[in-house]
């Protein structure tokens, strides 16, 4: 596992981070090195725009790919974050992952391919409905 949202492994944060806001294609060869260094399998995505915030603040070198607008309150101790997302954001991994739908044919990141693998419901691709989750397979370019 590259990361999760435990603390103690910022290192694998930071990349998981830099993979989801790789910007496709000129971002392949980091997306690429982060893939084969840390022998990733699989990459799972999830909608998360609070993501896009947090890497505009992690890689402030990369420019901005989203920030909080405002902060609506719902009423019963719930609060909504209103997010601004800029183009920046819609050239980014994770935009064309999952958000602008499952890449339409595999990704080639040098000697890596990315290709789907399944989405998982509540929605479905299948559906015309987006998924909790998409899961992409990452296997050696023709292999």
């Amino acid at each position: 596992m590259v990361a999760s949202g435990y603390h103690r492994n910022l290192d694998g944060i930071r990349d998981a981070y830099r993979v989801f806001v790789a910007r496709i294609p000129e971002d392949v060869p980091i997306l690429a090195a982060i893939l084969r260094d840390r022998g990733v399998r699989w990459i799972v995505t999830r909608y998360d725009p609070p993501l896009f915030v947090r890497g505009s603040r992690t890689f402030p070198e990369l420019g901005e790919f989203g920030r909080t607008q405002r902060i609506e309150y719902y009423g019963g101790g719930r609060y909504g974050a209103i997010y601004a997302h800029t183009p920046e954001t819609f050239r980014t991994f994770l935009w064309h992952a999952h958000i602008g739908g499952d890449f339409p044919a595999p990704v080639r990141a040098e000697d890596q391919v990315i290709r789907l693998e399944t989405d998982v419901p509540r929605g479905s691709l299948r559906r015309g409905q987006r998924p909790t989750f998409i899961i992409y397979g990452v296997e050696p370019a023709g292999g």
